[in-house]
């Protein structure tokens, strides 16, 4: 009798430890909504907002001259490329420096980034 509730405690600590092993592993995220705050005097870019890091999806340029959508065309963990209104921002999505090239001059940025995640 003693050994059997021993069987069961060995098989619940491994069960416990495999599941916290295969959670552990998963990103459970399931909204992230990244903003870039730049304030660029040479673009006019107060902020750039994106909702859904995915390649195709838009974001949003807030900038002296209203706001304007771009598209996402590259993306990864560590950098992201938005295209869109004559600019293409490529941006480290680690530190916040932004490189912009709009026409055939290029811009760096230091932007503050502020990260919520659900």
């Amino acid at each position: 009798m003693r050994q059997n509730h021993k069987n069961r405690h060995v098989k619940a600590v491994l069960l416990l430890g495999f599941s916290l092993a295969l959670f552990g592993g998963c990103n459970l995220e399931r909204f992230r909504h990244e903003k870039y705050s730049c304030n660029s005097q040479h673009l006019g870019i107060h902020d750039i907002i994106v909702r859904h890091a995915k390649k195709g999806s838009t974001a949003k340029i807030i900038g002296s001259r209203g706001e304007q959508e771009a598209t996402i065309t590259s993306v990864n963990s560590k950098l992201m490329v938005i295209e869109g209104a004559k600019i293409r921002l490529q941006i480290d999505r680690r530190t916040g420096r932004i490189t912009a090239q709009k026409k055939n001059k290029y811009y760096s940025m230091e932007c503050k980034l502020s990260v919520f995640t659900l």
